[in-house]
């Protein structure tokens, strides 16, 4: 377990020395055993080009290539020539001498080249040798050898150089990794030092980019663009918290100021009533305010819970209208529903004609007296559309993409008790969300406010 506690480039190190140590001793025994083939591919080529030339010669009667092959002793060319009963007609320089480990010396196997072991007499050193016969028309038969002491010491010097070479190419590209994977690594570790000085103090600060268009320099800018997010969702809830505070404070100090004046002095029961209908009205737009800071913050962390149902949603339009008609004539303004019947979808009711609901009270509270609110539900391609229109002054321009945001106004002067808190519309888009529909504002040619929820039908 120790290495896995290592530091990442002495891992990589590691891992790239047994890799190539692997790579050169396995490239070492491929080098050693192709020269090795190589050499021997030679000396039989050499072998066979001998006994033609000798078999020739033999055929003629004469065999004095033989006499002109090295002498045997020094580890090189020899020959012999035996007549067709295995006397021996002629032979190299001191290859009389040489004694060859062979069960039917001299009898050798014909047109393939052997290998086997050979002493010279009167010394007890032996060598490996390779023989090649040729046998000639009147049964008689040339071997040509070679012995193999220049090809050993030729492998053992290449084995040498590869057991010295070896290690010192591995120990220099070892070094050389170290050296590359610090260097690569480096830009980690700047991204490590500068997210250890984030904090709350400086949520402005950025992690470094390096210059590489590489991996590490993607990552630093997809972190930085991760913070980015988390630093405008944090200035998104202090704004919210900061909205919510200033909305509660009115309706707060209003009922504090009601409960004094009801306590402060004996009062008749219609003052005292007047003050509770007050302080209950107070009640209730806290209430509803707090349920509305609730169902918002729900929204924004993703867990607004919807309990999807078979629900006629012609019915709920129906519903919804005929639940603010009070209100629309307060204002004297015209409710209509364009909802053909039967009209039937997957949805969680209560949130829906929650959205619904704010939906028609804010173009309600938006349109001129004698104005007309007209909700159209409307179903295709696998969609239901709900459009509510009014005939107010619509959206003011460059307010459309900030409407559906918490605690905004279309007007910054407007009062809670004229316009809300201005949560109406960041709850429809919070419910279209959870449904996995959306909510689009625009405003009418012909003047007016227009704002479609449209969900999965």
């Amino acid at each position: 377990m120790m290495h896995l506690l290592a530091p990442v480039k002495t891992r990589l190190t590691l891992a790239f020395t047994c890799l190539l140590a692997v790579v050169i001793a396995i490239g070492g025994v491929l080098i050693h055993s192709g020269f090795k083939q190589q050499i021997t591919r030679q000396i039989d080529a050499g072998l066979v080009a001998l006994a033609l030339d000798n078999m020739d010669d033999y055929e003629e009667g004469e065999t004095d290539d033989l006499a002109e092959m090295p002498d045997a002793a020094q580890r090189a060319l020899f020959g012999f020539a035996f007549a067709p009963d295995g006397t021996l007609l002629d032979a190299s320089p001191g290859a009389e001498t040489l004694r060859i480990r062979l069960a039917d010396w001299p009898r050798v196997p014909q047109d393939r080249v052997i290998e086997t072991r050979a002493a010279w007499a009167g010394s007890d050193e032996t060598g490996l040798v390779r023989l090649y016969a040729l046998e000639a028309a009147d049964g008689g038969w040339i071997v040509i050898g070679q012995a193999l002491a220049q090809r050993d010491r030729d492998l053992a010097a290449l084995r040498r150089l590869l057991l010295t070479g070896g290690p010192i190419l591995l120990l220099v590209t070892s070094a050389l990794a170290w050296v590359l994977s610090a260097a690569s690594l480096r830009p980690v570790e700047q991204l490590r030092q500068g997210a250890a000085r984030l904090s709350d103090s400086s949520p402005d600060l950025r992690l470094p980019v390096p210059r590489t268009r590489d991996e590490i320099a993607r990552l630093a800018e997809t972190l930085n663009g991760l913070l980015a997010r988390l630093e405008e969702a944090r200035e998104k809830e202090r704004r919210i918290l900061d909205d919510a505070s200033h909305e509660l404070r009115t309706p707060l100090a209003i009922l504090s100021i009601e409960t004094e004046l009801a306590l402060r002095r004996a009062r008749t029961p219609e003052e005292l009533r007047a003050s509770l209908e007050n302080a209950a009205k107070v009640s209730q737009d806290l209430n509803r305010l707090a349920e509305d800071l609730l169902v918002l913050s729900r929204s924004n962390r993703g867990i607004l819970e919807v309990h999807r149902a078979r629900a006629d949603v012609s019915d709920l339009v129906s519903e919804t209208v005929a639940a603010l008609g009070t209100l629309a004539r307060q204002k004297a303004v015209t409710l209509r529903a364009e909802a053909p019947p039967g009209v039937e979808a997957e949805v969680d009711r209560l949130r829906l004609r929650q959205a619904l609901g704010n939906l028609l009270e804010n173009a309600i509270h938006h349109s001129p007296p004698r104005g007309t609110v007209t909700v159209a539900l409307t179903r295709g391609d696998g969609q239901l559309r709900l459009c509510v229109r009014d005939e107010g002054p619509g959206f003011p321009p460059g307010f459309i993409d900030a409407a559906f945001e918490a605690f905004t106004r279309a007007d910054a002067a407007r009062t809670r008790q004229r316009g809300g808190a201005g949560l109406g519309l960041a709850i429809v888009k919070g419910v279209a969300e959870a449904h996995g529909g959306t909510v689009v504002a625009a405003n009418r040619p012909g003047g007016g406010a227009e704002v479609t929820l449209t969900l999965p039908a």
